[in-house]
């Protein structure tokens, strides 16, 4: 009978303890988008310019491997800051603000224009900057 109850008592034990942990959900759209992102393709387009480029990373060239990433940053609820980094073997990482974007409703905005997605899984932004297109696909690590 002892043994009756303790395997009992072990079994709700192991159950308690068995229960799936539930991922806690972001407190705001901030906290969602804020990380790191790896940058698959940046598109630039200048007008007059010939010679415009369409990149696609990671990418190798004569042993050096060039990748790009966004790093994100909760400003508030509703904003992040982002910064895009490339990085080059052997070379310090270039780091440069693209930008401090607003969120509502799973996209970015700079002011009133809708300047990309930003759910919490992508960040593809496409935007005009001093009348260049340009276009900045990435996945969050």
């Amino acid at each position: 009978m002892k043994k009756t109850v303790y395997g009992l008592a072990l079994l709700a034990l192991l159950t308690a303890c068995a229960k799936p942990a539930v991922d806690p959900q972001p407190a705001d759209d901030g906290e969602k988008v804020a990380g790191s992102y790896e940058i698959s393709r940046i598109l630039y387009d200048a007008p007059g310019v010939d010679d415009d480029s369409d990149e696609i990373y990671p990418q190798t060239i004569a042993k050096i491997i060039y990748s790009a990433g966004l790093e994100v940053e909760r400003v508030n609820a509703n904003s992040v800051r982002i910064s895009l980094v490339l990085r080059e073997t052997g070379r310090k990482n270039a780091v440069n603000v693209v930008g401090t974007p607003s969120l509502r409703n799973n996209f970015a905005y700079q002011d009133t224009t809708k300047v990309g997605v930003a759910d919490g899984r992508v960040l593809n932004l496409d935007f005009t900057n001093n009348d260049a297109h340009i276009i900045i696909e990435s996945k969050k690590k």
